[in-house]
Formats: C-alpha cells, structure tokens, sequence
C-alpha cells in the first residue's frame, strides 16, 4: 500500500476509538492504551472483514470505525475486569486453603 492510502485505512478506526474514550472513565493512560488498542485491531482487521462481511462493496472505513469504537470499549472493559478480580486477594485465599 501507498503511504497515504495506509493512513486512510487507519483513520476511521482511530476516530472510533475517540469516540469510544467519551464514555469511558478510565485512567488516562488506559485509555490511551486501549485507543491504541482499538486502532490496531481496526487497521488490521478492517478489510477482511468488510470483504466477509459486504463482498464487492467498499465499506472498509464504516467497518473500521466500528472495529475501533467496539474493540477500544473491549479494551477498556478488560481492564476494568483485572482490576476488580483483585488477583492477590483471591491467590493468597486459595493458598490459605490449602494449607501453603
């Protein structure tokens, strides 16, 4: 691909993410990581989907932003999900009731 045409791919993708940052209230670094997140897959992922999705029928940009709005919220929930399962708690009960 041509360097302009790469950046157009990307763009829808990474404008879904900032939309998806506005109803987030994550930390700001979490939310930049899952914006980065979120384009990533969206770059990656436009096009073949699109082409499974719609065969013949250029929605790559539509496709992208919704990859980049839905992966970025999945990201952000990830991480909300880490945190509360709260890993130490939960590993030094599991030792305590075995005894170790």
């Amino acid at each position: 691909m041509i360097p302009g045409e790469e950046f157009r791919q990307a763009v829808p993708g990474i404008i879904g993410s900032v939309v998806a940052m506005l109803w987030s209230r994550d930390k700001p670094a979490r939310l930049i990581a899952a914006a980065i997140g979120g384009s990533t897959v969206s770059y990656y992922a436009a096009a073949p989907f699109a082409n499974w999705l719609a065969p013949g029928v250029n929605v790559v940009g539509f496709v992208g932003f919704l990859l980049g709005v839905f992966a970025m919220a999945i990201g952000a929930k990830i991480f909300e999900t880490i945190e509360e399962f709260d890993l130490k708690t939960r590993l030094g009960a599991w030792l305590d009731r075995r005894g170790w």
